[in-house]
């Protein structure tokens, strides 16, 4: 086989844990941005409903930090916020789901190219295990867009429904009487 010299092989591994630290950063700010966007979404259910809505808005970030109870309870809210912000009560179950789908199918496909790299100290790789990672990697590497994608068409969605449903309650709420003025 063809040698590479090793500052060559350096320079690569220094790229790569760079690109690494950059992803991780974007990684954290877009999940931040995405909680305060959860919050606020799930927090408007009570005003847009004039009912309250089925957990309180600080459940609706716990809940992606409760093991097991997030894979089902994510998306049910997701739902729930969806139906709510539709003027027309409109669902988008079928998205929804998808969206979460993808998001959850990149986590385990990280983890299974993970193992398929993973080689014990002192053995040679095997060929096959290091092509089944390459493919696994590539998959990881795109689904993020599509949960990227499919989140994108749901913010968008939320957002202008609920927007849109805040401007119908404005129109039709009756006007508030002007103030008397105080006696004396």
């Amino acid at each position: 086989g063809v040698k590479i010299p090793l500052p060559v092989i350096h320079a690569y591994n220094v790229r790569i844990i760079a690109t690494d630290r950059i992803m991780t950063l974007l990684g954290v700010a877009s999940t931040v941005v995405w909680l305060i966007w959860f919050y606020r979404a799930y927090s408007n259910i009570a005003p847009l409903t004039q009912s309250p809505s089925r957990y309180s808005p600080g459940w609706a970030i716990g809940a992606f930090f409760v093991p097991f109870l997030n894979l089902v309870r994510v998306p049910q809210m997701m739902m729930e916020i969806w139906k709510a912000s539709d003027p027309l009560g409109a669902s988008a179950d079928g998205l929804i789901l998808t969206w979460w789908i993808a998001a959850l199918a990149n986590v385990t496909v990280a983890e299974i190219a993970f193992f398929y790299f993973k080689t014990p100290p002192g053995a040679r790789p095997d060929l096959n295990k290091l092509i089944a990672g390459c493919w696994t990697t590539i998959a990881h590497e795109v689904l993020p867009f599509v949960s990227g994608i499919l989140g994108i068409v749901i913010v968008a969605g939320i957002s202008s429904r609920q927007l849109r449903k805040m401007n119908q309650h404005a129109q039709t709420a009756a006007p508030v009487p002007p103030a008397l003025p105080l006696p004396g």
